[in-house]
């Protein structure tokens, strides 16, 4: 099959914006102008690595993570879009009965929105931290049928283990006052790497509580983490996941997988930092 010119131009053109965004430090992309529901789509499923997929959305991440014993599902999106992490996982090649583990970000409805189908559909057991299995359950915008009954706590240092597969629990309060982040290996051409996905990455309250314990989880994640290798995050734009798989499909063997860049993970949180102090200054400046 022939590639057009135009194909090649554009192609051409990501490749260039992704590379002057590694160059400068800034690891995040641009937040979508429209984010309404009816104007996100689904996507191919992406793999990021040998144990790794993307199922999401264009505005909303899924993943799945590859085990020994199983999958894990890392959040489940909502509306219209519930059934399409296990569309993806079909068309991986992979089975969605071996879902063992649910995991939700938080308990904003974009995000657990699908659990209690996938949980349905699977058994898979579902873990969210107590502070966001209470805003899950006081949540009306998914319906009653949304909700699923509390099952695992995920507690700050907490393990999960699935057959050859830990993740590291942390409670990274700002997004929400339960917001969790992981921890884990994922795997390219049998070399291992530390990948961290964090929850919430920003703030979307607009009181000064939210900016303040947001500030303090960035503090705390850019002192304990010095060997983060692959940034991801509950929104793909965030950690430009969409762009980098866009590479993923030219890359040839031997090449970096563009996943793998540790600078950017620092660039992220010093971003996000500079982010929330600004914002903070200017709403204690309004009060």
């Amino acid at each position: 099959m022939k590639t057009t010119h135009s194909v090649i131009v554009a192609v051409y053109v990501l490749c260039l914006a992704l590379s002057a965004t590694q160059a400068s430090g800034q690891a995040r992309g641009a937040r979508p102008a429209d984010v309404s529901p009816q104007n996100q789509k689904a996507i191919p499923p992406i793999k990021l690595f040998d144990n790794l997929y993307y199922v999401g959305t264009d505005y909303v991440s899924s993943y799945v993570i590859k085990t020994s014993a199983g999958l894990i599902l890392v959040d489940t999106l909502y509306d219209k879009f519930t059934d399409h992490p296990v569309e993806a996982i079909k068309g991986l090649g992979m089975n969605p009965n071996g879902i063992k583990y649910i995991v939700i970000t938080h308990g904003h409805n974009d995000h657990f929105g699908g659990a209690k189908k996938i949980q349905d559909l699977t058994g898979a057991r579902v873990a969210l931290t107590e502070v966001d299995w209470n805003l899950m359950e006081r949540s009306n915008r998914g319906g009653t049928n949304s909700v699923v009954q509390r099952d695992i706590v995920i507690k700050d240092g907490d393990t999960l283990t699935l057959g050859d597969t830990t993740l590291k629990m942390y409670i990274t309060p700002g997004h929400t006052p339960g917001v969790a982040a992981f921890e884990f290996p994922v795997f390219d051409g049998g070399k291992k790497y530390k990948a961290f996905l964090l929850g919430g990455h920003n703030v979307t309250s607009n009181q000064p509580e939210a900016f303040e314990s947001f500030i303090v989880t960035v503090k705390r994640l850019m002192a304990t983490l010095k060997d983060v290798d692959v940034s991801l995050t509950s929104h793909p734009w965030a950690a430009l996941i969409l762009e980098r798989g866009e590479m993923m499909k030219s890359r040839k063997p031997g090449d970096p997988n563009p996943y793998v860049a540790p600078a950017d993970f620092k660039a992220f949180l010093q971003e996000r930092l500079t982010d929330a102090e600004s914002r903070l200054t200017e709403i204690k400046a309004k009060k």
